[in-house]
């Protein structure tokens, strides 16, 4: 073996052999946060959920640039099979090169399909805080303890100093003013977000967080076999009903079955999260008993 530069990058080859590309598709050699890694030849390139442009430096360094975000700066050391990145603060990651051999196909997707569905049980949990804190600090100020159960979106961008009306024009105003208790990754990934005044209004076409989309679940199942409506009035009445005194439930499914994820999820206001696999359709009603229904309680 010996060192040798392209693209100024650090490289290990064989004697004799042409030094192997640095672009195409890697992927993370992690059981528990397997990352894809694509390196094109026009300059972008993705690493994981985010993506930007890549350059070299003189000194054997790959610049990694997103927009809003201080560049990353790595060494890079690359083998036919293995490209090695190492940051400034001396972490190594290897990352392993896509399609080597179907087992290793079949082993990168697994792991990435565990990702998703981990990242989407974890997401839920973050609603589960929200819902908490949405409802013992009264974060839509109309003086009553409830749980929001209009969306997922309005966690994000609720403006309730607007009390009901169409929040400022400037965005920069307007950001200050949304109440913020979830990631705006987790607020895109609404799959069913409302229109209303004093809500910041949503991205026009959802984007799945992590391979799974969000939705709030719109009725339950009493004990009595009565199925009941989430909504309630109550609160700014311009925003309608779309409270709940006691009760609420988010479902999580994957954005493209098989593909980024198998497992539905749905958690409520006892915070437990069920998952169970629905072909990739969302919850529609809340079980009174969930494990009855086939869902599994997730550990």
């Amino acid at each position: 073996m010996k060192r040798v530069l392209i693209f100024g990058l650090v490289v290990l080859a064989s004697c004799g052999k042409p030094a192997p590309s640095i672009e195409g598709k890697w992927y993370l050699e992690s059981e528990w946060n397997p990352v894809e890694l694509e390196i094109r030849s026009d300059k972008t390139m993705t690493l994981g959920e985010k993506t930007g442009t890549w350059s070299k430096t003189d000194d054997a360094r790959l610049i990694f640039e997103v927009k809003g975000e201080k560049p990353t700066v790595f060494e890079v050391e690359i083998t036919d099979r293995f490209l090695f990145l190492t940051t400034e603060k001396v972490s190594t990651s290897r990352f392993k090169r896509a399609g080597a051999s179907a087992d290793d196909q079949k082993v990168a997707e697994k792991r990435k399909l565990d990702r998703n569905e981990r990242m989407a049980s974890a997401s839920l949990k973050t609603m589960a805080t929200a819902q908490a804190d949405f409802r013992s600090n009264d974060r839509d100020n109309d003086r009553a303890q409830n749980f929001w159960v209009g969306d997922v979106h309005g966690l994000f961008g609720m403006c309730p100093s607007t009390n009901g009306s169409a929040p400022p024009g400037a965005a920069s105003t307007a950001h200050e003013l949304m109440i913020k208790l979830i990631e705006h990754s987790i607020a895109a990934a609404d799959a069913a977000p409302l229109s209303l005044p004093g809500i910041v209004a949503p991205a026009a076409t959802p984007v799945p967080k992590s391979g799974y989309f969000f939705q709030v679940v719109k009725s339950y199942k009493r004990g009595d076999g009565q199925t009941v409506a989430y909504g309630q009035a109550g609160g700014i009445p311009k925003w309608g009903e779309h409270w709940n005194f006691g009760k609420f439930a988010i479902c999580a499914y994957p954005a493209q079955y098989g593909v980024t994820g198998r497992r539905t999820y749905f958690m409520n206001e006892d915070i437990t999260i069920w998952w169970k696999d629905t072909g990739g359709q969302p919850v529609a009603v809340a079980p009174v008993h969930p494990g009855a229904d086939g869902w599994m309680k997730l550990d």
